[in-house]
């Protein structure tokens, strides 16, 4: 079986970028475009919907380090072939080196956890760049990389009820509904359900094989 690592970080349209904490443009991006737009903030985030501060953003951002996978996702610069094998280029030396769209992390919780082999899956796309296909996409590459590489048994999710484009996508690439959580979610003055969503190995492996067994 033959190995090809270069391609791992990225796929046809986008590339995945590892966050720097020491990143100022980034940060200012996720600040701007995820936290402070609440249209996206309504669909990603249960806390009480407010302002956020960019302190306390940017502290909840510090704890990025904790997790198994961090990524900002971009598109991928038109020169990508080009660029991506030749290390002195100026673009290099850039923090990111496509136009930042979204982010996504994978957390697996304490050490104490490890040995159940189980990541949540956070996930923000720009409104700006939303209904083009990119969050289906990035989910394909992240579901990939967390079975090919991250040695996970299980990824899992929970979405508000009323978040259906983000429901759709998930079932897309192999999501199963596990169960809900009724009226566990209060916003604009209704009640919503917490979806609760997974995929194990065993359903990506087979994923793979029909997809190879259909070229």
């Amino acid at each position: 079986m033959d190995l090809n690592f270069r391609s791992v970080f990225e796929s046809e349209r986008l590339i995945y970028e590892a966050f720097d904490s020491a990143d100022e443009d980034t940060k200012k991006f996720l600040y701007h475009q995820m936290a402070m737009d609440p249209a996206v903030r309504s669909l990603d985030s249960i806390q009480s919907f407010g302002p956020l501060s960019k302190t306390s953003y940017y502290e909840s951002l510090n704890q990025w380090k904790n997790n198994l996978l961090s990524v900002i996702i971009c598109l991928k610069p038109d020169n990508w072939d080009e660029l991506a094998g030749d290390y002195r280029r100026a673009e290099h030396t850039k923090a990111l080196r496509g136009v930042p769209i979204g982010m996504m992390c994978l957390a697996t919780g304490p050490a104490s956890l490890a040995h159940h082999r189980r990541a949540g899956l956070g996930m923000s796309v720009g409104v700006a760049w939303q209904g083009r296909g990119y969050g289906t996409e990035a989910l394909r590459w992240l579901v990939g990389w967390t079975f090919a590489y991250g040695n996970m048994h299980s990824l899992f999710l929970q979405a508000a009820s009323f978040n259906t484009k983000a429901l759709h996508a998930y079932k897309k690439v192999g999501f199963v509904e596990d169960g809900r959580q009724r009226e566990a979610i209060y916003m604009a003055g209704r009640w919503f359900d917490v979806v609760h969503m997974s995929i194990l190995e065993q359903d990506w492996r087979a994923q793979q094989e029909a997809e190879e067994k259909a070229l």
